[in-house]
């Protein structure tokens, strides 16, 4: 059954042919492009090449930086990096503080710390608190710590200080000062000697000596003279033993004379004691009398 219709200017045939326009209208074409054109495209082509300029500019100086200064896996430049530290050939100069645990020279080669200040060395335990410092100056070298101890080659103890004692453990402790050895406190040894050819001489300008021994003393010149002088008075005591004074020749020059009024014209004189132990000269024709200067005792 064919049909025909003018609504629509449609011919359709048996109700199931498509319908097939009699009259086309013509639409007018519209083209969109797709992408970067005209003076983007320009300014996008010039980005990347001045990203590309930068890039290798940035190479070329990463690998001049890494030739000057000498990079490679062991290190840098002068420096090295080991398994067991950092060595430094050469000089090195420290802007900042140094922490390390060890430092030390290379074999054969002596190490120096020059500084235009001061020199500090510093050890802390496992708190961040100062244990130890050394402070190295341009006038003076200062030590804070517990314990200092100096030890030589043969791990002999030379010097030990604390806040208690100070011990030298060298066979000799010698000065050479011309003005000698001035002592604020008191002073214990076993023995006290010049050298050989030297005079040796205790004395204390404004105040006293004192010596003592738990057991015994011994003031001996071994080739020469032994002194002993002061401004006031010397005393020899003891309290179980006794004084013995051992010479050929004993002399006690400067006694006084008694005022007896007479002389010795030989020039022999009594020796005489006093009560109070003052010795005294007389005459042998007077003897040993009561005179003024035993009253004077």
């Amino acid at each position: 059954m064919m049909g025909s219709g003018d609504a629509g200017g449609y011919t359709s045939v048996g109700g199931s042919t498509p319908q097939t326009p009699r009259h086309v209208q013509e639409l007018p074409s519209v083209i969109y492009k797709v992408g970067i054109y005209g003076w983007r495209k320009r300014c996008l082509y010039l980005l990347v090449l001045l990203l590309l300029c930068t890039v290798i500019i940035n190479f070329a100086l990463t690998i001049w930086i890494l030739r000057v200064m000498d990079f490679s896996l062991n290190g840098m430049g002068r420096l090295r990096i080991s398994s067991s530290g950092i060595r430094l050939e050469g000089k090195a100069e420290f802007l900042r503080t140094v922490y390390a645990t060890e430092v030390s020279s290379r074999l054969g080669e002596a190490l120096a710390l020059h500084s235009t200040n001061n020199i500090s060395l510093s050890a802390r335990n496992g708190g961040g608190n100062v244990t130890g410092r050394l402070h190295i100056g341009s006038h003076d070298i200062t030590s804070h710590n517990e314990r200092f101890l100096i030890y030589d080659t043969k791990d002999k103890l030379l010097l030990y200080a604390d806040e208690n004692e100070v011990r030298i453990g060298t066979e000799a402790f010698t000065f050479t000062g011309s003005e000698g050895v001035v002592m604020e406190g008191p002073l214990e040894t076993g023995d006290i000697s010049a050298l050989p050819g030297d005079s040796l001489r205790l004395q204390s300008l404004t105040s006293s000596i004192s010596i003592a021994a738990q057991e015994g003393m011994d003031l001996s010149g071994g080739t020469g003279n032994l002194y002993m002088s002061c401004l006031g008075d010397m005393k020899l005591s003891t309290t179980q033993g006794q004084i013995v004074l051992t010479s050929p020749d004993v002399r006690i020059p400067g006694l006084p004379l008694s005022d007896s009024g007479s002389s010795s014209r030989a020039g022999v004189y009594d020796v005489c004691v006093c009560e109070s132990g003052r010795l005294f000269l007389s005459p042998p024709s007077v003897g040993c009398v009561s005179t003024v200067l035993c009253d004077e005792t």
